[in-house]
């Protein structure tokens, strides 16, 4: 495993085992039955299947920065998530830790991107026979889990419906690369191309009347307040780009269903620009 290491069963507390660690409830029930191939399986502990139904329901209808992670391997009171290699352990596993008190259900690998915010909250049964297998086998699920996290970030970064919705995606696109990333204009095809000049200061315009930018990480401002802070220094023909502005952004909301059905162009241009110009703290 590269860079981090999961966190050992020996390592890991839980609230409803009154034993020093999740890894003594198991102690000489980790044999495998006789000629079982190994797999990795997943159990997890301190939630019922009528419990954990409902969540992952609730994490797979929610954008990213909804979902509420109740799996963390750091506090004694959150549901752990342990990866077992062999499925008789798994099981035994779920009878044992329910006879302590902690009710347990397998988990499928599909649910985990809905369980856990990083696969290093994922914990590992430890059994020096396989070992060095297991933890390659592990290396190819952390690379399968970060692969989902980019596609469906990459997904929702096609249509954002906000400004700040974009720059949460931008933001959490740089954590999974693990550094900053140059995005071109034709990363973002939602922006709005409102003038030749709009690109100069800020990445992108969305069609709710923010620019999106990047000053260390990615931000988002009002188009006026925006202009007010950074463009007017600018070379420019235009005396007052924010009312150009204006009428680009009614033109890309009369394209879009959801707001030409609910506004005409008085309302969606009072909607843009009779906010507070300083705009939000992001």
């Amino acid at each position: 495993m590269s860079r981090k290491y999961m966190p050992w069963l020996r390592e890991v507390t839980h609230a409803g085992i009154t034993a020093e660690n999740l890894a003594a409830p198991l102690r000489g029930r980790t044999a495998a039955l006789p000629e079982e191939s190994s797999e990795i399986c997943y159990v997890a502990v301190g939630a019922t299947a009528e419990a954990m139904t409902p969540h992952i329901d609730h994490q797979r209808n929610s954008m990213p920065w909804e979902r509420q992670w109740i799996c963390d391997p750091a506090s004694p009171y959150t549901v752990k998530i342990i990866a077992f290699a062999y499925r008789s352990v798994a099981e035994r596993a779920i009878f044992t830790y329910s006879e302590f008190g902690a009710p347990a259900v397998a988990v499928m690998k599909e649910d985990l991107p809905f369980l856990v915010e990083d696969f290093y909250h994922i914990l590992a049964n430890e059994d020096d026979a396989i070992l060095l297998s297991f933890g390659l086998r592990l290396g190819l699920v952390e690379k399968w889990l970060r692969q989902h996290r980019y596609e469906e970030t990459m997904r929702l970064l096609k249509d954002p419906k906000s400004a700040q919705d974009a720059c949460w995606l931008l933001n959490y696109r740089d954590k999974l690369y693990g550094r900053k990333n140059v995005v071109s204009i034709d990363e973002l095809p939602w922006s709005v191309r409102v003038t030749e000049w709009d690109i100069l200061p800020c990445k992108a315009v969305h069609r709710d009347g923010n620019a999106v930018y990047f000053h260390g990480e990615w931000k988002s401002l009002p188009l006026a307040a925006f202009w007010s802070r950074n463009c007017k220094g600018l070379m420019s023909p235009h005396t007052s780009l924010p009312a150009i502005w204006r009428f680009e952004l009614m033109r890309a909301n009369r394209g879009n269903a959801q707001t030409s059905e609910s506004a005409d162009d008085e309302d969606l241009a009072a909607f843009i620009y009779e906010s507070d110009v300083a705009g939000p703290a992001a």
